[in-house]
């Protein structure tokens, strides 16, 4: 009987501060001039997985407003007033708790999210301007695509694709526009669903194979699917889950994220011999594996001190280098064709943008500035052009772009842990 809204609203905003890939969703439907009434959002069910995210937000950001901008607001007399009366109507439970009506709160919030949101995304770049989308334009609502990659060739990319309700894997020919569904045969038989992520899938060096991670009654599987036709090799490996299955350039080992006990590492293994390392050993989580260009890296994202940073450890002597030290979120790791410089997704301007760090020189390059996001970066094999991940008007989308510059780089250093366990032996 309660406005979902304010039940979602009052649990969200008594939370950690929101991430910048959280808040992205009602800063983009604010620009949009899609941002939705809170009249509308008095129940969810109505609403796709994909809108969910959104309404969170949304309903934390009402209530904070509330508690900050209104006569007599706040979240715990919100709460007092809808647990002690009749939850209905709505608009006279508002004004008890606020000191003002529901259309002024309206009002408010979304003046308020207005002038915010749109004096931030002023001098920002829409992807449109700079960046090509890799499909045909569609008019599906909400589609997420997902973890792009590179054809070994750079003539196709594969990538997550839910436009059918549910995420399968999609080829895309660059040249023809022809798309083909990877599992179109397999999923609800043989694999209940993919873990659609950044990173989720990989094609190994010869092309001819796509790997990827399902889940099968309960439990994560390492599936390699031959693009020649055939079934599935299915690989069963000893961790409560994996993830994010990455070829090492010779094709001979797949580096992945496993969970064991509670802890995330990077683990690789042997694509013949099924034999599994665990690379990495440390307390934090691990995500996002990348293989240099020579196979003798392995690049990645740890989260420490309460955010995550870019590392690379050396496979032979086991030595980790920690490569970016900001107090924001550097994520998805990609390395230039060259080996020379690693391309990354940042939030350390308040959105996720994607950048560059010169590995000897250390300069940081920007190369976009989005009013949304942008994720997921990879460079095709020519290093001439980069793939990425943008969301905008409400959907993920596939685009490639050049390797540009956007502008002056923030510092993605501070000064106080940058020289801190800066390398490290894992044993």
């Amino acid at each position: 009987l309660y406005p979902d809204w304010i039940l979602e609203g009052l649990a969200e905003s008594q939370s950690l501060a929101r991430e910048p890939a959280e808040e992205m969703l009602v800063r983009d439907a604010v620009l949009d001039g899609a941002i939705p009434d809170l009249s509308t959002l008095h129940g969810r069910d109505a609403l796709n997985e994909h809108e969910r995210g959104q309404f969170q937000v949304h309903a934390a950001l009402a209530v904070q407003w509330i508690a900050g901008r209104t006569p007599r607001g706040s979240a715990k007399r919100l709460f007092h007033v809808f647990n002690s009366d009749l939850p209905w109507p709505s608009a006279r439970l508002i004004k008890r708790a606020a000191g003002m009506t529901y259309g002024d709160v309206e009002k408010g919030l979304r003046a308020e999210l207005e002038r915010s949101y749109r004096a931030w995304a002023t001098g920002r770049e829409e992807p449109s301007a700079f960046a090509r989308t890799a499909r045909r334009p569609r008019n599906y609502y909400r589609v997420y695509e997902l973890g792009p990659s590179w054809s070994p060739d750079g003539r196709k990319v594969a990538f997550f694709d839910d436009r059918e309700g549910y995420h399968t894997i999609t080829v895309l020919d660059l040249e023809s526009g022809d798309e083909s569904s990877l599992l179109s045969v397999f999923l609800r038989v043989s694999i209940d669903a993919v873990k659609a992520q950044d990173r989720g899938l990989d094609w190994s060096p010869d092309g001819r194979t796509i790997c990827f991670v399902g889940d099968r009654i309960g439990r994560a599987y390492l599936y390699f699917k031959n693009l020649e036709g055939g079934g599935l090799r299915r690989i069963a490996l000893p961790l409560d889950d994996i993830s994010q299955p990455q070829y090492s350039p010779d094709g001979k080992r797949v580096a992945f994220v496993g969970l064991r006990s509670g802890k995330s590492d990077i683990y690789v293994l042997g694509v013949d011999s099924l034999e599994v390392f665990r690379l990495t050993r440390h307390d934090w989580p691990e995500t996002d594996p990348a293989w240099s260009p020579d196979g003798k890296k392995l690049a990645y994202a740890g989260e420490t001190d309460g955010q995550f940073d870019i590392y690379s450890i050396d496979l032979g002597t086991r030595q980790v280098e920690r490569l970016t030290s900001g107090a924001t979120n550097e994520i998805s790791p990609a390395w230039r064709p060259d080996g020379g410089a690693l391309t990354f997704a940042s939030d350390a301007d308040g959105a996720f943008n994607i950048y560059s760090a010169d590995l000897t020189s250390r300069a940081i390059t920007r190369h976009t500035n989005v009013p949304g996001g942008a994720f997921a970066p990879r460079w095709n094999p020519g290093g001439d052009e980069i793939l990425f991940t943008s969301y905008r008007h409400g959907r993920f989308t596939t685009c490639i772009m050049p390797p540009r510059v956007a502008g002056p780089a923030p510092a993605l250093d501070d000064p106080l842990r940058a020289d801190s366990n800066r390398r490290w032996f894992v044993g």
